[in-house]
């Protein structure tokens, strides 16, 4: 009897966790439009997509946000709208366009853009990566980062200063390497930590 009580109970821990696995898979919304301000778990952008929030507050609150390859992800910023993801990060792979102004408490990995990636006044609580881009601009100004910044092999082709590294604080380090053009600041203002490489002069 009781050999058949473990079962039984074995067999519910199975079917619950299972539930509960395909639950949490549920929570990550797909944006693929205009984003209505609330609470998600995470967030997904799927390839191709474009992912828009110009209204009012979106909190992430579990997870983060993935941009999908060729896919546009689009924050404004206050006062037009905000983005906190609480203890998640934003993951981009070959996307076309990243254009955010955040409040993220985990990193930022935006890597092959193809269309531009502007990062502007955020909050990144951890380390903040800008690489292998081939696009019209890169600019990552105004941001606090907690960790590192690494704005390496770069590559733009809209105009001799088309990759802007400018007025950020960074709490572990800056490190440019292989951009081209090399970074400038555009009068932006110095940015603030260690700075090596193309960047020691900004």
């Amino acid at each position: 009897m009781l050999k058949g009580l473990s079962t039984g109970i074995s067999i519910s821990m199975i079917v619950l966790t299972a539930v509960a696995s395909i639950a949490a898979a549920q929570t990550v919304t797909e944006c693929t439009g205009n984003l209505a301000p609330g609470n998600y778990a995470a967030l997904d952008v799927p390839a191709g997509a474009t992912c828009t929030i110009n209204n009012g507050t979106v909190n992430v609150i579990t997870g983060g946000v993935t941009v999908g390859a060729r896919a546009t992800f689009f924050v404004p910023g206050p006062p037009v709208s905000s983005l906190v993801i609480t203890s998640g990060s934003l993951d981009s792979h070959n996307a076309n366009v990243i254009e955010v102004t955040a409040n993220i408490h985990g990193h930022v990995a935006v890597v092959g853009t193809t269309g531009a990636v502007i990062l502007t006044d955020s909050f990144i609580g951890g380390t903040l990566a800008v690489t292998h881009s081939n696009d019209v601009s890169n600019v990552v100004s105004r941001n606090t980062v907690g960790g590192a910044l690494y704005f390496q092999s770069n590559q733009c082709f809209n105009e001799a200063n088309c990759n802007t590294v400018a007025a950020n604080t960074i709490g572990s380090g800056l490190v440019c390497t292989d951009n081209t053009p090399a970074p400038s600041d555009l009068a932006g203002g110095p940015n603030i930590g260690n700075k090596a490489e193309q960047c020691s002069g900004l």
